[in-house]
């Protein structure tokens, strides 16, 4: 019986969005459905919080849109600022016009499944005490979420599950991003959803057996003398490291904060001792991309191996084959290149803003602008936006995207999502009213991508794609290092008139304009005129009132009068007699004296 709507806007963006549940129940047609869309909003704006208090001060309300064709249609509007409105569920999602034959609202959900499926048995390469992390990111996350699982003695892969199964059930980010854990039984793989449809990352280090399908790259504390507990580093030591015998062989791999797997075969040729490992690494880790734009390096630490970031980016590390373990990252592993697959996409994207006036700052094809995620330490990108106060004086903010923060709140630009909420965060946080009228909003590109957007109440504004060396970041179909300037999206308040063809777009603009004023006056002064009757009767019929009544009141007046005359004249007859009644007796005495 109700369908969930969520709106992002300046000061309710991120996982501070507002989410309005709408009452369909008896819902039968377009007016009914506005009129209960702004009731859930009017609820959703009296909540408690910083983030309700701005999306009253929005003013959003929900409209019955009319096309020349005479259909109609649900649209948002908010003379105060500009607004992203998203579907929550699949109906939804129909009605913001993203629809399947007959009529349907089209899936939202996505969904990410391991590769392999699982047979619930005894734990290969963990033991009681060992730590499991599984990092989620994306999906909306302003940041990613980290659930941590302890083993216990005698646990089972159905135990280790079941422990991720009620973290991830419990965790309030991970419950208002939309992100849920399909229940898991032996034999099939481990599924997770986003039941908004965005697309997310699930990530794993701990697990050195592989024991849920998602890659066994190492954990701080899993083998190594390490930091205990990190996710990823920026330095890792080897402990007890062994050089590979006549025939041995084993694999590392690495990832650089999330990016792709590269994976490097040693053998005795190239690691029969600590300088030889070390020299194979070093020339690996120059040939590769991945690596060399994170300045991966090996080097000799006393007897054991450290493998390090020069510019401070994070990694993670992968061993396996038979003689993994001689390399000092503890117990060989699985191969991690491709632990998880994804399928469906969020397809309930839709920004419907038809008033306030609202620019937007997007790619040259009117989509999107694209998003890299950033991995590496040194490739910083910054944004400048660029908007005029009241007296026409231009102000600038620099906005910094990175991805070497001390912690996973600081890494500003290794997913969308972060970028998106760092970008807000800072707007707002900024406490001036003309950048806190600006907001940064997710919206679909392809069936694969998602991308950036940046709207506004301001007439014009302008964003300034600062450029990085591997090309990461927001960029314009790969093109960064540009002035995007804002243009006035169709439907808003104000109609630009630089061109001929926009001039008559203007006059056109203000003959409908005028034309739905002469409607909406006509209504009023028929209403006017209505209630002026109604007035006018009501007062005739007041009078009338008063005028019988006072009549009754006369009246009543008059008899109450007459019967006072009658009581009067009663009293002094009576009187009058008993006078005379007297007189005998005393004339009787009179006669007796005498």
């Amino acid at each position: 019986g109700y369908t969930d709507f969520y709106f992002y806007g300046p000061g309710f963006s991120g996982a501070n969005r507002i989410k309005v549940s709408v009452n369909v129940s008896n819902v039968s047609d377009i007016e009914e459905l506005v009129e209960q869309v702004n009731a859930a909003i009017q609820t959703a704006a009296n909540g408690v919080g910083e983030a309700a208090a701005a999306f009253a001060r929005a003013n959003i309300r929900a409209v019955v849109k009319q096309d020349p064709d005479g259909s109609k249609r649900l649209a948002f509007q908010s003379s105060e600022v500009a607004f992203q409105v998203r579907a929550g569920d699949r109906m939804a999602n129909a009605l913001l016009g993203n629809v399947e034959t007959g009529a349907t609202g089209k899936a939202m959900e996505y969904s990410l499944s391991t590769t392999g499926t699982i047979t619930d048995g005894a734990l290969v390469g963990l033991s009681s005490g060992d730590q499991v992390v599984v990092r989620f990111q994306g999906g909306g996350l302003s940041s990613p979420v980290d659930i941590r699982l302890t083993v216990q003695s005698g646990y089972s892969h159905d135990d280790l599950i079941r422990d991720l199964y009620s973290a991830v059930t419990n965790s309030p980010e991970l419950q208002a991003a939309g992100i849920v854990m399909d229940p898991w039984s032996s034999g099939n793989a481990l599924t997770f959803r986003s039941v908004t449809g965005e697309r997310f990352e699930v990530l794993v280090a701990g697990d050195v057996g592989n024991n849920l399908k998602l890659g066994s790259w190492r954990l701080s504390g899993n083998g190594g003398n390490y930091a205990l507990g990190d996710f990823d580093y920026t330095s890792i030591v080897s402990s007890g490291f062994a050089g590979l015998g006549a025939g041995e062989s084993a694999t590392i791999q690495f990832s650089v904060n999330g990016g792709n797997v590269i994976s490097k075969t040693l053998d005795d040729s190239n690691a029969a001792n600590l300088d030889a490992v070390v020299a194979t690494l070093n020339q690996f880790f120059i040939e590769n991309a991945e690596s060399l734009g994170a300045q991966l390096r090996a080097e000799k630490s006393g007897s054991e191996l450290r493998i390090y970031s020069q510019n401070g980016s994070y990694f993670r590390v992968n061993v396996y084959g038979t003689n993994g373990a001689k390399l000092g990252f503890g117990a060989s592993g699985a191969d991690s290149t491709s632990p998880t697959s994804g399928s469906g996409g969020p397809l309930g994207y839709s920004t419907t803003v038809y008033a306030g006036g609202v620019s937007t700052v997007e790619a040259s094809d009117n989509a999107a602008l694209d998003f890299t995620p950033i991995r590496y330490a040194n490739d910083d990108q910054t944004i400048t936006i660029t908007v005029s106060d009241a007296n026409g004086r231009e102000k600038s903010m620099s906005i910094v995207l990175r991805a070497d923060g001390i912690n996973l709140a600081g890494r500003s630009g290794v997913t969308l999502d972060q970028a998106i909420a760092y970008i807000n965060q800072q707007l707002w946080t900024s406490n001036d009213p003309d950048f806190q009228k600006i907001v940064a909003v997710k919206e679909r590109i392809d069936n694969n991508n998602e991308g950036i957007r940046f709207l506004s109440s301001h007439l014009s504004f302008r964003v300034s794609v600062g450029t990085t060396a591997s090309g990461a970041g927001i960029h314009d179909s790969g093109t960064q290092g540009r002035v995007l300037n804002s243009e006035t999206t169709s439907g808003g308040a104000y109609v630009s008139i630089d061109t001929e063809a926009n001039a008559q777009a203007a006059v056109t603009a203000l003959a409908e304009a005028t034309r739905k004023l002469g409607h909406a006056q006509a209504a009023v002064g028929k209403g006017q005129n209505r209630f002026s009757f109604a007035l006018s009767l009501a007062q005739t019929q007041l009078a009338n009132l008063a005028a019988s009544e006072s009549y009754i009141r006369d009246a009543d007046l008059a008899a109450e009068a007459a019967n006072l005359t009658k009581a009067q004249i009663l009293q002094q007859a009576g009187v009058a007699a008993l006078a005379q009644a007297n007189i005998a007796p005393q004339a009787v005495l009179s006669l007796l004296r005498v």
